[in-house]
């Protein structure tokens, strides 16, 4: 099965909205890259690390931000980060045993059109989002809705 990043980010969306996330961004650098992130009502942030492939899913375990959610590195940072992570994948492209025991797991069916929720994450800490994070969540959106507009209005003149 080949499903795009930007088809799993819409099943994300859709879900976590369902969910009463009460901010949903795609591909966030803040502070480290983020592939999808929800804050829930109750202010926990959610990382979505979206995986393709088998190459993309190895290669997440060289960035620096398992080292500080391990605790192998001091977070000095004073920047929110989140609270919860998953792995979101095509289904079986992954295993459960192969997915750190802090992070959950999140199966995309075959067809491409439902989630299936394998392992939920362990709480990682219980800081929650700052106003400034929020902040630079809705930056992002912004930038981008404006961004989009530019283009389209561009297209359509």
């Amino acid at each position: 099965m080949n499903i795009s990043a930007y088809a799993i980010e819409q099943l994300l969306y859709s879900w976590r909205f369902t969910c009463g996330d009460s901010i949903l961004v795609p591909n966030v650098v803040y502070p480290w890259e983020c592939d999808f992130v929800g804050v829930t009502k109750a202010g926990y942030a959610h990382e979505f690390e979206i995986k393709v492939s088998r190459s993309d899913f190895k290669a997440d375990f060289k960035k620096d931000k398992h080292a500080f959610i391990t605790g192998e590195r001091e977070y000095t940072w004073k920047i929110s980060r989140p609270a919860y992570l998953w792995f979101v994948a095509p289904f079986e492209m992954v295993t459960l045993d192969e997915v750190p025991e802090y992070a959950g797991l999140i199966y995309v069916s075959a067809n491409g059109k439902f989630l299936q929720e394998m392992r939920r994450p362990k709480k990682i800490h219980n800081e929650k989002v700052s106003d400034k994070y929020r902040m630079k969540l809705l930056q992002s959106m912004m930038y981008r809705f404006w961004q989009v507009r530019r283009q389209l209005k561009g297209v359509n003149q």
